[in-house]
């Protein structure tokens, strides 16, 4: 049975927005609406793709708030910017620069009561300093966390400080399509901020409830997790969750992968790495490591063709990758298509970017050092400009906020261990407004890191889905 506030939330997004929704775009204002009312709360857990900002502008607008703060990661900024125009009227406001410039922006948008204000704002600065303390004090109606898993850690600096402003504000919602990635203890910082009523105060209680540990003498370990169920119910009573199967008619996805082989020197590079933890580079410089994780990044760097030395200077020791890519490459382009290619090592970036302009194929890149500013430009050159063919993303800065639906293929050069980051990558593509079958190319050394991380994503995938999807069907029930 659909909710009385449907039609009016239908009407809202037609009208208002100027848009044809999709019926789980209407559920959810309406369902937002009714939660709103009831717990001052809501969690818009739609998948990546779904539209969750019209949405959330849908539920601002609808609900007839003057002030909302969206905290979100830099790369989401741009989409508020482009989106939030949609709603005639309202103002948006992004808080960018330097400290004392994100304050003084901030404080005229403050000034102006004049029309409805949305203020974007990056997780990274919204607890610093003065900026914070006005924060606090400045009396948003509705303050939004968007890709709201960045405030799963409990005892971040940025998760504490939201929890202690959601205490001041009247309604909270958090947005994500991956809440709970890495696990289900990562519910109690998002719900932290969202109710304090649902998983309680006391982080120290909600894993006694929730997780299984043991004692390993010097700490307290997690090695399983219980009750699972009962917190499932919990979390989806103020929640609405859509996945992209379920609410939109989007073509397949589909992985595809394409094996190298190591040349004889980074093979022998590589197994040094794997037995003894050392492997000269040549006559005089050598790399090493001292742990476990050590092991396992500097064995990623290695199928991507380098490694660091001793100092820290980059080797190269393989060029089977970017040969692997610039074929992918070739063959999508000369069959007409654009392309999205990944990767998570600066070094492998500049490799990519040196391959295209080589080849001179236009091209548009994000990574850790463009400005926030500069990226809604350059995802529309991607997505306009015929001649501008690969789109070339830092997976931790580009898997974010930016539609690349101009492209029906994705090249993972490299990924992260991030379940969430893998992901949201790979939504880049596959999302509202892709009407063509998805391609994501995985390229992969044989017998390397690369496949055994490539099927640990695919089980941790399962895994999220079935903590997060599994849990709304059965609140459903």
């Amino acid at each position: 049975m659909l909710n009385p506030l449907f039609p009016r939330a239908l009407w809202l997004l037609s009208e208002r927005l100027g848009i044809t929704p999709y019926h789980h775009q209407a559920v959810a204002v309406s369902r937002g609406l009714e939660l709103f009312e009831k717990h001052g709360s809501f969690g818009l857990l739609h998948e990546m793709g779904c539209g969750k900002t019209l949405s959330m502008l849908g539920l601002f607008d609808l609900y007839g708030a003057r002030k909302m703060l969206v905290v979100c990661p830099l790369a989401v900024m741009g989409a508020w910017e482009k989106d939030a125009p949609r709603l005639d009227g309202a103002r948006c406001v992004l808080l960018q620069g330097s400290g004392e410039k994100k304050l003084r922006t901030l404080n005229e948008a403050l000034a102006d009561d004049s029309s409805p204000l949305i203020v974007v704002v990056n997780y990274e600065s919204i607890w610093r300093g003065d900026l914070g303390k006005q924060v606090m004090s400045a009396g948003f109606d509705i303050v939004v966390c968007d890709e709201s898993q960045r405030i799963k850690s409990p005892s971040s600096k940025v998760s504490k400080f939201l929890g202690r402003l959601a205490d001041r504000v009247g309604v909270r919602v958090i947005m994500t399509g991956t809440p709970v990635s890495e696990g289900a203890l990562g519910w109690y910082g998002q719900f932290r901020f969202l109710d304090k009523s649902v998983l309680g105060k006391s982080f120290v209680n909600f894993k006694s409830r929730y997780a299984v540990e043991v004692d390993t003498g010097s700490y307290r370990m997690v090695v399983g997790l219980k009750n699972l169920d009962e917190l499932e119910d919990k979390v989806m009573a103020r929640c609405h969750r859509v996945s992209k199967a379920e609410a939109l008619d989007l073509p397949d996805e589909v992985n595809m992968e394409v094996v190298f082989d190591l040349s004889a020197k980074a093979r022998r590079v590589y197994d040094g790495l794997v037995r003894e933890s050392f492997a000269a580079l040549d006559d005089e410089r050598f790399v090493s490591v001292d742990n476990a994780l050590s092991r396992l990044l500097r064995l990623q760097q290695v199928t991507g063709g380098f490694a660091p030395d001793a100092d820290g200077e980059l080797v190269l020791v393989d060029d089977g990758k970017i040969r692997a890519c610039e074929s992918v490459v070739d063959d999508l382009l000369d069959a007409g298509k654009k392309c999205v290619i990944f990767y998570r090592f600066s070094a492998e970036g500049d490799r990519i970017r040196s391959m295209l302009e080589g080849k001179k194929i236009g091209f548009a890149s994000i990574y850790g050092g463009v400005k926030g500013s500069d990226r809604s430009e350059l995802v529309r050159r991607f997505q306009e400009d015929d001649d501008c063919r690969v789109f070339v993303a830092q997976i931790q800065a580009a898997g974010l906020g930016i539609t690349l639906t101009a492209a029906d293929t994705s090249i993972f050069f490299s990924t992260g261990f991030s379940a969430g980051d893998y992901e949201q990558a790979r939504a880049r593509v596959h999302r509202i407004g892709q009407d063509k079958r998805v391609t994501h190319i995985h390229l992969l050394a044989r017998d390397s890191v690369d496949e055994k991380v490539f099927r640990v994503l695919e089980e941790k995938r399962s895994v999220s889905e079935d903590l997060v999807d599994g849990g709304w069907k059965r609140y459903l029930e």
